[in-house]
Parts: C-alpha cells; structure tokens; sequence
C-alpha cells in the first residue's frame, strides 16, 4: 500500500525543475518561472516520500486563490489532483476562495467541491479582479510568452475557466 503525505512548505530545487520540464508537456498549463514556484510556501502530495504534485495558494485580502496544481506525470489519473486541492480548500475553509485554470478536468473537480462557475473574468468580484491583474505581471516573462503562444499555436490550449466558493 502506498503511503500518501500531504505537507506545506517551501519547494526543493529539484522539485522546481521536475515542475518546470513537466509544465512544457501539460497542454492546459502555461510556464512557471522558477523564481514563482520559489516565492511562498506550497501544499505539496508525496506518495512513498517521493514528491508528486503541489497547489500554492496566494491569500488577499479575504480570499485565497488556489493554483497552479500540478500532479506529475506519473502519479496522474489516480484522483491525486482532487485530494490535493481536497486538502488545500479545507486549509481555507473560513476564507472565499477562488480557482482559474484552462484545464478541463478542474470544472469536474471544481464543480463537485461545490465551486460556482462563473462565465468571465468580467464576472468576477473586484477584489479578484484587481489581484489576476497585479499576479498576472509577476508571471510575465519572455519564457511565458513563449510558452503560451506555442500553446495556443499547436491548439493545445483550453479557454480560462474561472470559479468562486465563498466562505460558509
């Protein structure tokens, strides 16, 4: 039987470069810089103590924004993704939170959770609205702009979905 840990803190060197070779091959996922991944502190998976997957979450103001989630490769397929993001909602649980991903399989997940899909980043609350902003100028880099025009030009790239639970 396999023996699963979850675990937050700061991720290891190597970890940030199995996310950052990883992330070239998920359709749904631009390029993290490895100056982002080493910013804060992560939700991190181990499965037999060896690293599978993390979710950062930014907290502002009264929310929480969850992502990115990444599951490697070879734990994928096996539910480890809902069990993180399981984890990281319940760390939470008193604060809205908030979820955006072009990933397909999130609004599955996402939806069970009892998250609310909302049409547009236009629909969005204000507060979240001004935080995407600000965070999306810290990932701008030459590697991401890259990265998401390859993407976007093989048409391995699903539209941003984006999802709200607020507090109880």
């Amino acid at each position: 039987m396999k023996k699963t840990v979850f675990k937050t803190r700061f991720l290891k060197k190597d970890e940030i470069i199995s996310l950052t070779e990883e992330v070239k091959f998920f359709p749904d996922l631009i390029y993290v810089s490895e100056r982002i991944w080493k910013k804060q502190k992560a939700h991190i998976f181990e499965v037999d103590n060896r690293f599978a997957g993390v979710i950062v979450a930014y907290q502002f103001n009264d929310w929480v924004k969850l992502g990115p989630l990444v599951i490697l490769n070879k734990y994928q397929g096996k539910g480890l993704g809902k069990e993180l993001l399981k984890y990281a909602i319940d760390r939470y649980s008193q604060k809205n939170i908030f979820i955006n991903s072009t990933n397909p399989k999130v609004e599955r997940i996402a939806a069970s959770l009892g998250f609310k899909k909302k049409l547009s980043f236009l629909s969005l609350p204000q507060t979240v609205k001004i935080f995407l902003l600000k965070h999306s100028f810290e990932y701008v880099g030459i590697k991401t702009i890259r990265e998401a025009i390859r993407k976007r030009l093989t048409g391995r790239r699903s539209k941003r979905l984006y999802f709200i639970r607020f507090s109880p």
